[in-house]
């Protein structure tokens, strides 16, 4: 994907979709695929939560030079009913985003934007 800037500039973007390995509801902590963005210098990612039970949801996004040792690019605010949020973050080569599930019940999530 891309678009034209205000100032007349091609900018190239990326799909970006950090959604948890375990399927769009969640019972237990988690941890999204690793994504290999290469240069990108900024991620503009939407978190919606439609549905939870008694639980809250803290999503960080992370991010890595190397996939071993990872860093904090920015934080979601925590959930404990259905929201919406919309957010950027600083790129880096590799993220992944790391799901903090309190609670009982199960929360369905899905995190996907665009990286620039």
């Amino acid at each position: 994907m891309s678009y034209q800037t205000s100032k007349g500039v091609h900018a190239n973007t990326e799909p970006v979709y950090l959604n948890p390995t375990v399927g769009t509801s969640i019972t237990a902590d988690a941890v999204s695929e690793i994504l290999e963005l290469g240069d990108r210098a900024c991620l503009r990612l939407r978190q919606n939560v439609t549905a939870n039970a008694a639980t809250s949801l803290a999503t960080t996004i992370e991010g890595s030079e190397d996939r071993v040792n990872w860093f904090t690019l920015g934080t979601f605010a925590t959930v404990t009913t259905p929201a919406a949020e919309s957010k950027s973050f600083p790129g880096a080569r590799f993220v992944r985003a790391s799901f903090n599930h309190t609670g009982a019940g199960a929360i369905a999530v899905a995190l996907s934007g665009e990286a620039v």
